[in-house]
């Protein structure tokens, strides 16, 4: 009988990074670097967000290729609960058809797209912002 690796999670990779090379290169988003420390510490905002509203067990990511995508990803994995993606160039019809049949009651997006996501369910959707200050604040962290 063969034996089955277990597999180990996204979040349980992005851990093991962080913790072997917190100061490395984890992404690179327009030509801006952020090391795992600092995706670790939006990530980390977005969870707190996360479990200060109470939210559900599924949660949108409406961004498109941005560190605010990435954090709001793994800041979702870090507070336990599932990601679903959305796309800020699909239509608003689209978006709105994802997140009702997901269930969503908050999606993380960045400032860019904060309008967008009120406009979803009628307003009943709370979004968790990865601000513009979130992001240049980063390099206070070193």
């Amino acid at each position: 009988m063969t034996k089955i690796a277990k597999l180990k999670s996204l979040f349980e990779l992005f851990l093991g990074s962080l913790r072997a090379h917190p100061g490395n290169v984890a992404l690179v988003v327009e030509s801006k670097s952020y090391t795992y420390c600092e995706l670790a510490y939006l990530a980390q905002e977005v969870a707190i967000a996360l479990n200060e509203t109470n939210a559900g067990s599924r949660v949108g990511v409406f961004a498109n290729r941005t560190v605010a995508a990435y954090a709001g990803v793994i800041g979702i994995l870090m507070s336990g609960r599932t990601y679903v993606p959305m796309n800020p160039k699909f239509p608003g019809a689209r978006n709105e058809s994802i997140a009702t049949s997901a269930g969503l009651s908050e999606i993380v997006c960045d400032s860019r797209d904060l309008e967008q996501v009120a406009l979803l369910d009628h307003g009943k959707i709370t979004p968790i912002e990865v601000t513009d200050t979130q992001i240049e604040n980063l390099a206070d962290l070193d």
